[in-house]
């Protein structure tokens, strides 16, 4: 269930309110309003949403990239950073036109396919060859692994799974 509450996050009233620690996540969106002084706030709101709540995933967007070091230091699970993404994005569609169309499908759950992270059956996958086929019936492509904060970018088969590695699958639904 996703709750929307107003007010100022960084207040412990309005995050009482929110049942802030109760939940399992949350997404701290960039002020478009005063996008200067958004990382600053945003950095606010996860300090006290880590301290009511360390068990908490937090996902907050980030303006200055720059600032993305403050974020982890807080505890901050998970920082996007859109200025970062654009540029990338920008120069990969002037080299390959389409590319921004593609990233674009691929990150909407509007149409086509998506990525996910799938957990899998260690025991019965052994290496990065074991786990393409793994995915293979469901309309689905396995990109790759993702092991701890790194990805493994279509690895060679012989690459051995280690506990707590997720697939990188690409797929009209997510794998179950």
């Amino acid at each position: 269930t996703v709750h929307f509450i107003k007010g100022n996050p960084s207040h412990d009233d309005i995050l009482k309110k929110a049942n802030i620690s109760n939940c399992t996540s949350v997404i701290i969106q960039a002020l478009k309003e005063n996008p200067e002084h958004s990382d600053n706030a945003n950095l606010r709101v996860v300090l006290m949403i880590e301290t009511i709540n360390p068990d908490i995933y937090t996902v907050v967007e980030c303006i200055d990239p720059k600032n993305e070091v403050f974020f982890r230091r807080a505890n901050c699970d998970s920082v996007v950073c859109l200025a970062a993404l654009s540029g990338q994005i920008l120069v990969h569609e002037m080299q390959d036109p389409g590319v921004s169309s593609i990233i674009a499908e691929l990150t909407s759950h509007e149409c086509g396919k998506q990525f996910y992270l799938a957990d899998f059956n260690l025991e019965d996958n052994k290496e990065y060859a074991d786990l393409k086929n793994l995915f293979l019936g469901d309309n689905s492509f396995t990109l790759g692994i993702r092991r701890k904060n790194e990805n493994l970018l279509l690895p060679s088969p012989e690459t051995k799974l280690l506990q707590g590695d997720r697939a990188i699958v690409i797929s009209d639904n997510r794998p179950s």
